[in-house]
């Protein structure tokens, strides 16, 4: 994360930083395998931190030995770009929530990294607070979302439920209407074999019970 020029710098920067830290009630966890980076602990929340230098990027222009090399090697690309060293250092805290906070430190025409070392240790304090709103929204969020289900969950469970009363209550009147056909047709069918001969029924009772009519007329009544 430095170069040689700038090791002995940064650790003394650290150094000033961790005693700090630790007197404003902020834990440091040093990492203990490989690849694992150096956090802070305050206020039960984890911070990453990381002091590197920072690089001077340009445009890599091709030598002539990448050329050579990519005659010799077809798979192998020329460089994009050339980082050279600026021996100025930077304090990066790094958070896997997302928030707008202030992460970064560094040196400055106006100031060096160690003069702001007060202001990253409040910047953690910031940068804690902030971590915690954003878990407790996307919390909020959470439970709101869950409850937004539920009630449509709940919602669909009673339309189902109305549907399946309405359907009993349907059925339940359609039985009820044939029963009521079928006693109209027996008194129909009755009627005509008590008076013998035609009997005169208006249109809408000869089309809804005109085959019971017939029937009875067929059908004289027993003595």
């Amino acid at each position: 994360m430095v170069t040689e020029g700038t090791f002995l710098r940064a650790l003394q920067i650290a150094d000033a930083f961790f005693t700090a830290g630790e007197e404003n009630g902020i834990q440091v966890v040093w990492p203990k395998g490989d690849g694992a980076s150096l956090t802070l602990i305050q206020e039960s929340e984890t911070v990453g931190f990381c002091i590197s230098e920072i690089l001077e990027t340009r445009a890599h222009t091709p030598s002539k030995e990448d050329v050579d090399r990519k005659k010799k090697d077809y798979w192998w690309s020329t460089p994009k770009w050339d980082y050279t060293p600026t021996g100025l250092l930077r304090i990066s805290l790094l958070s896997g929530e997302t928030t707008s906070t202030r992460k970064n430190w560094s040196d400055s025409k106006k100031h060096r990294l160690e003069e702001c070392l007060g202001e990253v240790i409040a910047g953690i304090g910031v940068l804690v607070q902030a971590i915690k709103k954003v878990k407790a929204d996307r919390k909020r969020w959470h439970e709101e979302y869950e409850a937004e289900q539920k009630r449509r969950r709940e919602e669909a469970e009673r339309e189902r439920e109305f549907a399946r009363k309405g359907e009993v209550v349907l059925k339940a009147a359609q039985a009820l209407h044939h029963a009521v056909v079928s006693e109209h047709c027996a008194q129909v069918a009755w009627g005509a074999r008590a008076l013998g001969g035609h009997v005169p029924l208006p249109a809408a009772t000869l089309d809804t019970f005109g085959a019971a009519y017939r029937r009875g007329r067929a059908q004289p009544p027993s003595p």
